[in-house]
C-alpha cells in the first residue's frame, strides 16, 4: 500500500511475471489501505471480496474503514473482507470493521513470504449467497419409513 492507488498488471501468470510487476514498488512509510477502495468506488468497479495482506498499521487517509461504507453505499454491495495479518501486526482494521458491523475475517500468516501465494485459494471461495444457495439446494436426510 501507498498513499495513492495504482493498478499493477503482470505480463504473464507465473510467479516471475508477478515478481517483475512488483519490482518498482518500494516502501516509503505511507499506508492508505482505503485508497484502492476509493479508486474502485470512483471507477464504479464492483467487487464481492477484498483481500488485504497487511500489518494493519494504516497511517494515511483515506482510511479503509471510512471508505468501506462509502463503497458499499455507492455500489450497493458489502464485499467480504479477508485480512491476512503479516509481520508485527495490529488489529486496527478488523476491530474497526467489527465496530461498523462489516463482514471481515482475519487470518494470521506466519510462514515465509514465498508461500504467500498459497492463500490464493481463499479468493475462490464462494460468496455468502453462493453458500446459502448450496445449503438450500442440499436435500435433507430422510429416514426410511418402516411399515
Amino acid at each position: 500500500f501507498d498513499t495513492a492507488a495504482i493498478e499493477l498488471k503482470s505480463q504473464g501468470r507465473t510467479y516471475a511475471d508477478w515478481d517483475r510487476a512488483f519490482k518498482m514498488i518500494t516502501a516509503h512509510g505511507g499506508t492508505s489501505i482505503g485508497s484502492p477502495l476509493s479508486a474502485l468506488r470512483t471507477q464504479n468497479r464492483y467487487v464481492e471480496q477484498i483481500m488485504i495482506i497487511t500489518d494493519e498499521n494504516e497511517n494515511a487517509s483515506p482510511y479503509f474503514v471510512q471508505e468501506y461504507p462509502e463503497y458499499a453505499t455507492a455500489l450497493k454491495i458489502k464485499p467480504n473482507v479477508i485480512v491476512v495479518d503479516v509481520g508485527d501486526f495490529s488489529t486496527q482494521i478488523q476491530d474497526a470493521m467489527r465496530q461498523i458491523q462489516a463482514p471481515c475475517e482475519s487470518i494470521r500468516f506466519a510462514g515465509d513470504y514465498t508461500s504467500l501465494p498459497n492463500i490464493i485459494p481463499l479468493l475462490s471461495r464462494p460468496s455468502r449467497l453462493d453458500l446459502l444457495q448450496e445449503i438450500l439446494a442440499t436435500p435433507l436426510p430422510a429416514r426410511p419409513v418402516m411399515i
